[in-house]
């Protein structure tokens, strides 16, 4: 029974009453014998990749045992957590005289909340007990290792990553691979270029790290992820881990790691090409390519000429890496000439030859006036 007792204080002098604004208080009794409910646990069976049975196990205490019998219990399960009692919750009543339900087909991976109330009904009315409540998770197995880790189809920008998908993944709301991918300078000389790759990637994993480590999340169906937007000639280390980001809990396996290396490609053109006069010397200057993309060879300077519609090439020059100019050659004013400056790499024993970068090359003041004269004296 419920009973409310109201308090109100009255002050009286003479005819004049005043009454201050009452109090009003509520308590319920209870029946004798209602029993308590304590030690809720949780516990999983029937375990399977994605679901499994989720049971709730509770202790009841009572004065009088034959009261156990004429009692109801309220269990409650919510996937998640208490605050998501009216989306993500089971609910059940059982008879008295049980201390154990069962909830088939939980999620995996996830948070549990459990709550267990005992009611005592007589005719016309009923009592609730106080709730016993408890925290834990469904079943959340170890995640294995990836097998099978492979690096195929690479190129100079791109590369196909593929492992063996998991059986524990399958069907796993939020499951997911994350694939992290970082990448090396390579400075090996160029004479070595293409020899050891995965050896030295493995050694020197980590160090001289040229950009951000780059993760992407892969869902479990999938079993690969194109790489793009890579650099040639670079050492990358690739790492996979299986994880699982479900409600309120993060699972994450152990990583597989292997290492590859993109080939060299030609480097780009050479920047800010023209020839320029010291002295009374010309030179045929550059800057350095804004990529070598390779193992940065050298330099080749070639000149082509043309006179009387007949192109002729002279012999080229080759020059090292770090060389920004060279002396331009001395041409007849009677020829139209062309000075020319590409980058190359060797790598596995070829050349990698990138575009040429042409400039005019016109005739000196000197070369003019001396042709000048020789034509005067044969007039």
């Amino acid at each position: 029974t419920t009973y409310a007792v109201q308090v109100v204080a009255v002050w009286q002098s003479g005819n004049t009453t005043v009454r201050r604004p009452s109090k009003i208080a509520t308590t319920t009794t209870y029946p004798e014998g209602l029993v308590r409910v304590s030690d809720v646990t949780l516990s999983t069976t029937n375990r399977k990749p994605s679901l499994s049975d989720v049971s709730v196990k509770w202790t009841v205490t009572a004065p009088d045992p034959e009261a156990v019998e004429h009692h109801e219990y309220r269990v409650t399960l919510c996937v998640g957590s208490q605050a998501l009692a009216d989306e993500g919750c089971l609910n059940t009543t059982v008879q008295g005289g049980r201390t154990r339900v069962t909830f088939p087909g939980v999620r995996n991976f996830a948070t549990l909340f459990a709550s267990v109330r005992p009611v005592f009904k007589i005719p016309g009315n009923e009592f609730e007990g106080e709730a016993s409540v408890t925290l834990g998770t469904s079943w959340t197995p170890e995640l294995p290792r990836v097998e099978d880790l492979v690096v195929s189809e690479v190129t100079g920008k791109s590369a196909r990553v593929s492992w063996s998908k998991l059986a524990e993944l399958d069907g796993v709301a939020g499951a997911h691979y994350r694939v992290g991918l970082s990448a090396n300078e390579n400075r090996r000389p160029a004479e070595d270029a293409g020899t050891n790759v995965v050896e030295e990637q493995l050694l020197d994993a980590g160090e001289g790290v040229l950009e951000q480590y780059v993760v992407r999340e892969v869902p479990a169906s999938n079993g690969g992820l194109d790489l793009v937007d890579l650099k040639p000639w670079t050492n990358y280390a690739v790492t996979v881990t299986p994880g699982v980001t479900a409600i309120g809990v993060a699972a994450v396996g152990e990583s597989a790691n292997t290492a590859f290396e993109t080939p060299a490609e030609p480097p780009s053109k050479p920047r800010n090409v023209s020839v320029v006069e010291r002295e009374g010397t010309r030179y045929l200057t550059w800057l350095p390519p804004e990529s070598w993309n390779g193992p940065r060879t050298g330099y080749e300077v070639s000149v082509a000429c043309v006179e009387d519609n007949v192109r002729t090439s002279g012999p080229s020059v080759v020059l090292s890496p770090e060389a920004t100019e060279l002396a331009a050659p001395s041409v007849s004013p009677t020829k139209s000439c062309t000075l020319g400056v590409r980058a190359f790499n060797v790598y596995r024993g070829e050349s990698l030859d990138g575009d040429v970068v042409w400039v005019r090359l016109t005739p000196t003041r000197s070369e003019d006036v001396a042709v000048t004269l020789l034509s005067s004296n044969e007039a």
